[in-house]
């Protein structure tokens, strides 16, 4: 299993913004076959930084994932220009 820690902040002015795309994206995401977890987190204490966790089943998941439309369309095409930073990091599963 592949575990993805993306961590987002917004541009000044654009929070709420991205908030919306991030609800839109997320039932999206979730419908997807190989997607096992896909939570968008909003911190607290910043409203500008927010934190994705996602698990996909295996790297073929993954890659399904960034090959689907609403990636295309809502991620690369709406979300990623609201952002002043993005840090991705991706992480093997530790099975028990």
């Amino acid at each position: 299993m592949i575990a993805v820690v993306a961590k987002y902040r917004a541009a000044e002015g654009a929070a709420e913004s991205l908030a919306a795309a991030l609800r839109e994206y997320t039932p999206l995401t979730r419908a997807e076959a190989g997607c096992e977890t896909f939570v968008a987190n909003r911190s607290r204490d910043e409203p500008r930084e927010f934190v994705l966790y996602e698990q996909y089943r295996d790297a073929e998941a993954f890659d399904a994932h960034r090959a689907s439309e609403h990636f295309a369309s809502i991620a690369q095409g709406r979300i990623w220009p609201l952002l002043d930073s993005r840090e991705v990091t991706l992480c093997d599963v530790l099975e028990p």
